[in-house]
């Protein structure tokens, strides 16, 4: 009997050790946020205009994690106003999101409020922001002012690969080490 609770006792160490080695395997998502933004008011000239830096955002990944989810999010209009010009966003050069001509985050159709808008960035974006900076750049497609409402950017880091493979090994070796003490005191 004494054994069955020593094993027992044994195998609910193992389980908190595996449950705290998850629990720090985890980083805290990273959220970067930048206040309402307005650009200069446009009339005339040639549409789209060149791009112009909204915000820059940088960041610092915990050691041994890599990106393993980004999200862009934000509205179309801010508290100044609730709508904005034409406008395309682009992160690193990649486009995101886009207020077209004529679509309800232009004010058409009676529209006032801010659009909201979230852009998830795919596996094969991700190597963008390898380098802890995204810049946020808009190039405005018509006529009036870019306003754009607070802006955030969520980057969620996971272990690396190598950084699991060795806490994984780990516990498994554990596991072996207790399997054959119970083997030998059986």
């Amino acid at each position: 009997m004494l054994r069955s609770h020593k094993s027992g006792f044994i195998m609910f160490l193992f389980v908190v050790l595996c449950l705290c080695s998850a629990r720090a395997a985890r980083a805290d998502a990273i959220t970067l946020t930048v206040p309402d933004f307005n650009g200069p008011f446009t009339v005339g000239g040639v549409f789209p205009r060149p791009q112009l830096t909204v915000a820059t955002f940088s960041f610092t990944l915990p050691a041994g994690f890599e990106i393993g989810s980004a999200t862009l999010s934000g509205t179309f209009g801010n508290s100044i106003n609730g709508t904005t010009a034409p406008v395309t966003l682009f992160l690193d050069s990649l486009q995101t999101t886009q207020c077209a001509t004529g679509a309800p985050c232009t004010g058409a159709f009676g529209t006032s409020g801010p659009t909201p808008f979230v852009f998830h960035l795919s596996a094969g974006n991700l190597s963008l922001l390898t380098d802890g900076v995204a810049v946020l750049t808009y190039s405005q497609l018509g006529p009036g002012t870019v306003r754009l409402g607070s802006l955030t950017l969520t980057i969620r880091p996971i272990p690396e690969p190598t950084s699991l493979l060795l806490l994984g090994s780990g516990l498994a070796g554990l596991g072996t080490a207790w399997r054959r003490r119970r083997r030998i005191k059986s």
